[in-house]
C-alpha cells in the first residue's frame, strides 16, 4: 500500500466471539503497525479475522485491508510461513530446488 506508515503506532481490535456479549472486544496497542499486522496475521486463528478492526493513523483497516498491508512489497518485517497460511513472497517455489522423488529420477 503507498504511503502507509508501518512504524505508525495501531490499535487492534478483535472480536472475541460472536456468541460472547460480556467482553465482545479484545483491544490491543501496538507501538508500530508492523507489529499489529504481524500479530493479526501469523499469531491470531483464521476464524478470528472476520471480526478484526486495526486503526493505524486515523484510517482503519478489515482483515483484507491487513493481509494487503502484510503481502505488500513495502512490509517491514521478515514473514514467516504459517501452516495453512501463504505469504506472497516465499509462495513460489523455484522449480531447480525441488528434489524429485525416488521413483522419479
Amino acid at each position: 500500500m503507498i504511503g502507509f506508515d508501518y512504524g505508525a503506532r495501531a490499535d487492534l481490535f478483535v472480536a472475541r466471539s460472536a456468541i460472547s456479549r460480556r467482553r465482545p472486544l479484545e483491544y490491543r496497542s501496538f507501538p508500530r503497525a508492523s507489529d499489529a499486522i504481524r500479530y493479526v496475521m501469523e499469531e491470531l486463528s483464521p476464524e478470528r479475522l472476520g471480526g478484526i478492526c486495526m486503526e493505524a493513523d486515523e484510517v482503519r483497516f478489515d482483515s483484507d485491508g491487513i493481509r494487503k498491508l502484510y503481502e505488500s512489497e513495502a512490509y517491514p518485517l521478515e514473514r514467516r510461513q504459517i501452516e495453512g497460511r501463504r505469504s506472497k513472497r516465499g509462495s513460489k517455489r523455484d522449480p531447480a530446488s525441488v528434489v524429485p522423488a525416488a521413483g522419479d529420477v
